[in-house]
C-alpha cells in the first residue's frame, strides 16, 4: 500500500492509518453538457492531535479569533514521498475528529470566483477596463481591441438620417476576452488561450455593453467612501501666511500660501478614509473612482496685520490701501478646484505712529459641490492668500520694508463632508464596478464556455487556466491513451443508450427582456436528439444575457438597439432608467464619417468606427445560439446514438498524474475510442479498480 502524506501550509498532518482519501475527476459530465466539472475529494477525517490543532491555529477553541476556518488552506498530497496533487483544504467541522475536504484543479478556481460579480473586477490589475467617459476618450478608444470602449449602440437616441452622435448617449462596452482575463488574473491565475483560429476571431470581437438601469453606486460602496468630520477646537488657526517685501513702487501684487492646518474629529461614514495630520493638511483618500459630493460649512475669521519700516517694525505707518484675497481650494491629487473666495479692501486714511495696524474680516462658507476623484487620490483643503497693495493719494512710495501677516481661523463646530455620489456621470470614471452590476463571474464564465464550447483546464501547480476547444478531443485520436488490459473483467459493465437529462428537443435560450419587442430569429438554439425514448422538450440552458434587436441608424448603418434611455435628459445618467437585461453582441470597425459631439464640442472622424450587432446574417459570426451551435458540433455528435459505458478500470497513480482530458481513451477489449466523462472515487492508496464513465466517440 502506498504511503499517504498531507501537508497544510507546509505543516505535515497526523493521519489515521486506515483513513482513505478518494477523489473524483471530471471536466464535462456528459449528463449535462452545459456544466463544467472539477476535481474534488470526499470529506475525510484526521485525528484531533496537538500537532493537527497547532497546524490549524487551535480553532477548536470556541473564543478563537482565527480566520483559518473561513480560509482556503494551501495543501499538498504526497504519495510515497512524491508530490501528487496541489490544491486547497476546507475545514468542514470539528467533533471527535477534524473533518476536511480537498479541492484541486478547476474546483479551486471555481470556488474563488463563485461569490464575485463582474463589478468586483480589480481595475488596478486591469487598467484597460477603466476610463473617463468624455468626448476625447470616446474618440480615442474607438479603435480599441481590448478593455473598455464606446461602440455604436443605439440606447434610444441615435439618429437614423444623420451622422452626428451625441457621446452622452454612448455608454461603454467591455470586451468579453478582457473580462475573462481579468477574472482569471484576479483569482491569482494566468490565462492561456488554446482556441482555434475560427473560434478566436469571434471570441475576440465579443462585447458586453452597459445595459442596466443601475448606473449608480451601491449603498455599501457609498458608505465606504464617505467621511464627515467636525472641528471641535475653538478658533483653530487654519493658516498663518507672512510676507516681507520692499516697496520701491506704488503697487504690489503679493501671493503666498500659508501652512494649512485642518483637523476633523470623526462624526459618521468610514473613519479609515480620513487621515488627520498633526499641524498639517489632513486629507480624505478615495477607495473607488467617481464623482464625490463635498459639503463644507466654515465660519471664518481673518486678520491681516501690517508693519511698515526699514526693518518692518517701525512706528511710522504711512497712508496706504491693501486689498486682501483669501482663496479656498479643494486639492484633488495634483489638481485643484477653487470653491470659495474672501475679499477685504482696507484703507489706512492717514499716516499714523503705531507698531502695526490690522484689518479684520469674517465670512461664512456653506459650500456644496461635486468633484471627480480617481481611485486612491487624496482630497484636502488648501488656502492661498494674496494682497494687492498701493500707497494712497501720493505719487511715490517711501523706500522701506513691509510685513503682511495674515491669520485665518475657523470656529468650533465647523464641518467637512465628502461622499461618493449615487450615480455615475458623464466626464466621470466608467468601469465594470459602475456598469456591469448584477452579473456573477461564475455565470459569465460559464456562458463563455457554452457559447464557444470551451473546456478550462486549471494547473494548480503553476497557477494557470488554459481554455481548450472541445473538438480538440476528437482531433487527438492519434494521441489516444491506451487503457487496454486495465479493464476489470470481474466487475459488471453497464451500457446505457440515453441520458434522461436530455429531451428530443433541447433548448438554449437567451433571457427574456420586455424591452425587446421582436426577438431576432435564431436568437435561441435547439439541439435535436433522435431518440424517441426521451421526453419531447427540455430547457437545457438559459443565458444571463438577453437578445438584442438590430436597427439601421447613421444613414443606413446597422447597430445594436438597447432601449435603456427614456429619451428625456442628456445631462444625467438617471435618464438611463428602463429595466433592460444584460446584453452581449459583437463589434467590428468600419470606415465612414461620424460627427462626435458632447453638446459643446464636436469632432469629425472617418476611420475605425466601431459598429455592433447581435444577429446580422451578413457577418461571419452571430450571437444567437443557433449560430453558436456550430462551435459545438463534435460535442452534439456524441449525444446522437449515445453509448455510455460505466465500468471498473485498474487505475494507478501514474494514470492520474498523466491524465489528459483532451486525449481520447482506447480500450482494445471494446475495440473503441472513448471520451472520458468521469472518474469516480479514485483511492490514492489502494490497488482496487475505480469506477469510470466513458462515452463512445462516434
Amino acid at each position: 500500500m502506498a504511503i499517504l502524506e498531507i501537508k497544510i501550509q507546509d505543516q505535515l498532518l497526523d493521519l489515521y492509518d486506515t483513513e482513505k482519501i478518494v477523489q473524483s475527476f471530471s471536466l464535462i459530465n456528459i449528463e449535462d453538457i452545459t456544466k463544467r466539472e472539477s476535481e474534488y475529494s470526499n470529506t475525510f477525517k484526521i485525528p484531533k492531535t496537538n500537532n493537527n490543532l497547532k497546524s490549524l491555529d487551535y480553532i477548536d477553541f470556541l473564543n478563537s479569533n482565527s480566520l483559518i476556518p473561513y480560509s482556503r488552506l494551501n495543501c499538498e498530497i504526497l504519495i510515497d514521498g512524491f508530490l501528487f496533487k496541489k490544491g486547497f483544504i476546507s475545514i468542514e467541522s470539528i467533533e471527535e475528529d477534524i473533518t476536511l475536504q480537498f479541492y484541486t484543479g478547476n474546483a479551486g478556481f471555481y470556488e474563488i470566483i463563485k461569490t464575485k460579480e463582474l463589478s468586483d473586477i480589480n481595475t488596478d490589475n486591469n487598467p484597460s477596463l477603466e476610463t473617463t467617459w468624455n468626448l476625447s476618450n470616446v474618440i480615442s478608444k474607438r479603435s480599441a481591441n481590448e478593455g473598455v470602449f464606446f461602440p455604436m449602440i443605439d440606447y434610444n437616441g441615435m439618429p437614423s438620417a444623420s451622422s452626428t452622435v451625441d457621446v452622452r448617449l454612448l455608454l461603454p462596452s467591455f470586451y468579453r476576452k478582457t473580462l475573462i482575463e481579468a477574472i482569471v488574473e484576479d483569482a491569482g491565475y494566468t490565462l492561456i488561450n488554446n482556441i482555434g483560429t475560427d473560434t478566436i476571431d469571434a471570441y475576440n470581437h465579443d462585447i458586453i455593453p452597459t445595459s442596466t438601469n443601475k448606473l449608480y453606486n451601491d449603498q455599501d460602496t457609498i458608505d465606504s467612501n464617505f467621511y464627515k468630520g467636525v472641528d471641535n477646537y475653538r478658533n483653530r488657526n487654519l493658516s498663518v501666511a507672512t510676507k516681507e517685501f520692499t516697496v520701491p513702487v506704488t503697487t504690489f501684487d503679493l501671493s503666498y500660501t500659508g501652512f494649512d492646518v485642518f483637523k476633523y474629529d470623526f462624526l459618521e461614514g468610514n473613519e479609515n478614509t480620513f487621515t488627520n495630520i498633526p499641524n498639517g493638511r489632513s486629507y480624505f483618500t478615495s477607495n473607488v473612482a467617481g464623482d464625490y459630493n463635498v459639503n463644507i460649512n466654515f465660519n471664518i475669521s481673518a486678520v491681516n496685520t501690517f508693519t511698515w519700516g526699514n526693518n518692518a517694525n517701525t512706528l511710522d505707518i504711512p497712508r496706504f490701501i491693501a486689498n486682501t484675497t483669501i482663496r479656498f481650494y479643494l486639492k484633488i491629487g495634483n489638481r485643484e478646484v477653487q470653491f470659495h473666495q474672501i475679499n477685504n479692501n482696507f484703507e489706512n486714511p492717514t499716516s499714523i505712529l503705531a507698531p502695526n495696524i490690522s484689518s479684520t474680516f469674517n465670512d461664512v462658507i456653506n459650500y456644496s459641490g461635486k468633484i471627480n476623484v480617481n481611485q486612491g487620490e487624496q482630497v484636502s483643503i488648501r488656502i492661498n492668500v494674496s494682497c494687492v497693495f498701493a500707497e494712497a493719494g501720493v505719487s511715490y512710495a517711501p523706500i522701506g520694508n513691509v510685513r503682511s501677516n495674515v491669520l485665518v481661523q475657523c470656529s468650533k463646530g465647523d464641518t467637512f463632508q465628502i461622499k461618493l455620489a449615487d450615480s455615475l456621470a458623464f466626464n466621470g470614471i466608467v468601469n465594470p464596478a459602475g456598469c456591469l452590476r448584477g452579473i456573477k463571474q461564475s455565470e459569465f464564465f460559464k456562458d463563455t464556455l457554452i457559447r464557444y464550447c470551451l473546456i478550462p483546464i486549471v494547473d494548480e501547480n503553476n497557477k494557470k487556466v488554459t481554455l481548450f476547444e472541445f473538438n480538440q478531443i476528437k482531433n487527438n485520436i492519434s494521441n489516444a491513451v491506451n487503457w487496454s488490459g486495465k479493464l476489470d473483467e470481474t466487475k459488471e459493465k453497464e451500457l446505457t443508450f440515453k441520458i434522461d437529462n436530455y429531451g428530443q428537443n433541447n433548448y438554449l435560450k437567451h433571457k427574456e427582456d420586455k424591452f425587446v419587442t421582436q426577438l431576432p430569429q435564431q436568437s435561441n438554439g435547439i439541439i435535436t436528439i433522435a431518440n424517441q425514448n426521451l421526453s419531447l422538450n427540455k430547457d437545457l440552458y438559459i443565458s444571463p444575457f438577453a437578445a438584442s434587436e438590430t436597427v439601421e441608424r447613421l444613414n443606413g448603418k446597422k447597430v445594436m438597439y438597447i432601449n435603456l434611455h427614456d429619451g428625456v435628459s442628456l445631462t444625467t445618467t438617471q435618464s438611463f432608467k428602463n429595466d433592460v437585461q444584460a446584453r452581449t453582441g459583437y463589434t467590428s470597425k468600419e470606415n465612414f464619417t461620424v460627427t462626435y459631439t458632447d453638446g459643446t464640442s464636436s469632432t469629425i472622424v472617418s476611420t475605425d468606427i466601431p459598429i455592433t450587432w447581435f444577429i446580422d446574417t451578413s457577418k461571419n459570426y452571430n450571437a444567437g445560439f443557433q449560430y453558436l451551435l456550430d462551435y459545438s458540433i463534435d460535442l452534439i455528435a456524441i449525444l446522437q446514438n449515445i453509448k455510455k459505458i460505466k465500468c471498473e478500470i485498474r487505475l494507478n497513480i501514474l494514470d492520474i498524474i498523466n491524465l489528459n482530458y483532451f486525449y481520447p481513451i482506447y480500450i482494445d477489449e471494446f475495440n473503441s475510442y472513448f471520451f472520458l466523462s468521469k472518474i469516480s472515487q479514485f483511492d490514492y492508496t489502494s490497488n482496487d479498480s475505480t469506477s469510470v464513465e466513458l462515452i463512445k466517440l462516434n
